[in-house]
């Protein structure tokens, strides 16, 4: 994806409002809450992500920023960890790289161990897999940790909630990739608002947007 990337959810909620007519360029919103234009507003919102998911999809590239990293630091006696509050997948395995620990996942997930561990007060010391406690929302290692382990810290990747909501939320491409998906947005946005779509102007413009996306020219000959 490009360089530049500078607009913001606001700056695209107001780029559809413009282009539908539904405001002028000295009447733009000044947030995301209008109570005259709420519907609307919510409304680009939720195209605005759903195109941005699409996108990303087309090209099978990730989000910029979509992977996030943190740290889990083993506690004695501490079996459950929170998770960072964006994760929607977390990646195994967890690297303690001080120690060069791995703690991977638990074969068949929390039910798995759950089963496998009927007695887990049992299970103690360095963690070598974990699971995901549908109950608790928090990561359950297979052992607990104690004084020996405390203190060891593990490098956490994952996968984060990307969905744009805030106003000051910036697009995750560049400011070219912006433009070009504007018309695109706009024709969804018809068709659920008006029942007016042109196909051939979307399908056009989600072209122009995608090439703007790659970072890679691609050759039309080698």
């Amino acid at each position: 994806m490009g360089a530049a990337l500078s607009k913001t959810l606001l700056e695209g909620v107001n780029e559809i409002l413009n282009r539908t007519s539904i405001t002028s360029a000295n009447g733009e919103v000044s947030s995301l809450s209008n109570a005259g234009k709420q519907v609307y507003i919510d409304t680009i919102v939720q195209i605005w992500n759903e195109t941005i998911d699409l996108c990303c999809n087309q090209m099978g590239i990730p989000k910029v920023g979509e992977t996030g990293s943190s740290t889990l630091t083993l506690v004695t006696d501490t079996r459950e960890y929170d998770m960072p509050s964006d994760l929607v997948q977390l990646r195994f395995p967890l690297i303690d790289y001080t120690n060069g620990h791995y703690i991977w996942e638990w074969p068949g997930g929390y039910q798995a161990m759950r089963i496998a561990q009927f007695t887990p007060s049992d299970w103690t010391g360095l963690p070598y897999a974990a699971a995901i406690n549908p109950t608790t929302n928090k990561l359950r290692l297979d052992r607990t940790p104690t004084s020996a382990e405390n203190g060891n810290a593990y490098d956490l990747l994952y996968d984060k909630d990307l969905a744009m909501t805030v106003a000051a939320d910036v697009f995750p491409f560049s400011d070219a990739a912006f433009r070009a998906t504007v018309p695109v947005v706009a024709e969804v946005f018809e068709r659920r608002n008006r029942n007016d779509f042109d196909e051939k102007e979307y399908r056009e413009n989600l072209s122009r947007a995608l090439s703007f996306m790659n970072k890679v020219n691609r050759r039309e000959h080698w």
